[in-house]
C-alpha cells in the first residue's frame, strides 16, 4: 500500500485525521432506522470530517465526526486478513483483501448480542481505502438485502500534524 496509507494506520497512542466527505443518504423506512441505530452521519454534498483513531488494549477506537454527527466503532485485528468492527451490540467481520494499492472491506459474518446474523441479512459494504493525488481517501458504501441503500461517504482525510 501507498506510503500515505500506511503512516494512517501505522500510529502509536492516539491520532487524529481531519478532512472532507461528501455524505449520501437512503430513503426507505428500513434504511433510515438503520442511519438513525448506527448514527450514520446525514446527507451533505460537503462536510468536515474528523477521525480520532486511539490504541486500546485489544484493537482500535475510533470517533468519526462528520460536522455536528458523530459515531463510533472498535476494531479488533482478528488474523489472517480478517478485522472485527463492533458497533454497540453489533459485531461484524471484515475481510481485507488488498488489490491494486486499494483495500476492501467485505463483511463475512456478523453477530447481534453476541448471536450469529444468517447470511441473508447481513449488510453489505462496498468499501476501499486507496492513495489519490498524494491524499487517503476513503469510499464507503452500506447497504441491507431488507433495506437497500444505507449509506454511502466518500472524502478524504489527511493525518491532522502534517502541513496541508
Amino acid at each position: 500500500m501507498p506510503e500515505q496509507w500506511r503512516a494512517v494506520h501505522a500510529f502509536t497512542g492516539c491520532q487524529t485525521l481531519t478532512g472532507v466527505a461528501r455524505v449520501d443518504r437512503g430513503h426507505s423506512v428500513l434504511s433510515r432506522i438503520i442511519g438513525y441505530v448506527f448514527r450514520f452521519p446525514a446527507a451533505s454534498d460537503t462536510v468536515p470530517v474528523s477521525v480520532e483513531m486511539c490504541q486500546t488494549d485489544d484493537g482500535e477506537l475510533w470517533v468519526r465526526n462528520f460536522g455536528q454527527s458523530q459515531f463510533r466503532s472498535k476494531l479488533t485485528y482478528a488474523g489472517n486478513g480478517r478485522l472485527y468492527e463492533r458497533f454497540g451490540t453489533f459485531k461484524f467481520e471484515l475481510s481485507l483483501p488488498v488489490q491494486n494499492s486499494e483495500m476492501a472491506m467485505p463483511v463475512a459474518r456478523g453477530w447481534f448480542l453476541g448471536i450469529p446474523l444468517p447470511k441473508w441479512i447481513l449488510p453489505e459494504s462496498e468499501t476501499r481505502e486507496y492513495v489519490e493525488e498524494s491524499r487517503f481517501r476513503f469510499d464507503v458504501r452500506l447497504s441491507a438485502p431488507l433495506a437497500g441503500f444505507i449509506v454511502h461517504y466518500q472524502g478524504w482525510l489527511e493525518i491532522e500534524d502534517q502541513p496541508h
